[in-house]
């Protein structure tokens, strides 16, 4: 199994239309295949404006995305092809993936007018949420669920530069690699 952990970092937290808001919009995508290095890109907002209340959250401001991002398309279509090219036992991992990171990814492909036929292959992609299983095997030892609070339960360590895409996957690849090794001492005793 070849395990593919991603993390987007985004204009807002609303993935469809809400009163006064934009859907959300990915401005940065950061991902690793199993233990290679992590690739991190900001994307270029041509078609949508980084709000500045988000630039708090994470630190990407539109003007440094517009001057230093990637157009969205040509990151996804690299995102793509890594999938691709990793083999058809691939699973996908994040935090708060299933209801957040990959229905925004394919809202993504959309927008960029990706063929159907590689959305349904993503969309259909087996998932390995970190937040869903942290909450079921870690339910009485951590105080909430969020990333920083797991990955400093795990690693006795704060999570720096906590917000920002590749730092969350290397937060949420040790994350994974604990609940696995955890979940398999269970089954075993």
């Amino acid at each position: 199994m070849v395990f593919i952990i991603l993390d987007t970092e985004t204009t807002s937290k609303w993935i469809k239309p809400k009163a006064g808001y934009q859907p959300a919009r990915i401005v940065e995508l950061a991902w690793k295949i199993d233990d290679a290095p992590t690739k991190s890109f900001l994307i270029k907002p041509t078609a949508f404006f980084i709000p500045t209340d988000v630039n708090e959250i994470h630190d990407i401001n539109h003007r440094m995305a517009f001057i230093n991002g990637v157009e969205g398309d040509k990151v996804l279509q690299m995102f793509i092809d890594d999938i691709l090219a990793a083999g058809d036992d691939v699973t996908l991992v994040g935090h708060n993936l299933k209801l957040y990171d990959l229905p925004l990814l394919l809202a993504e492909l959309e927008n960029y007018k990706f063929d159907q036929t590689i959305i349904c292959k993503i969309a259909s992609l087996p998932i390995y949420d970190t937040l869903i299983h942290s909450r079921r095997l870690l339910n009485t030892e951590v105080m909430n669920f969020k990333l920083g609070t797991i990955y400093s339960y795990i690693t006795r360590k704060p999570l720096d530069n906590a917000h920002r895409a590749a730092a969350d996957v290397e937060a949420t690849k040790i994350i994974l690699d604990y609940l696995v090794k955890y979940e398999n001492y269970i089954c075993r005793h």
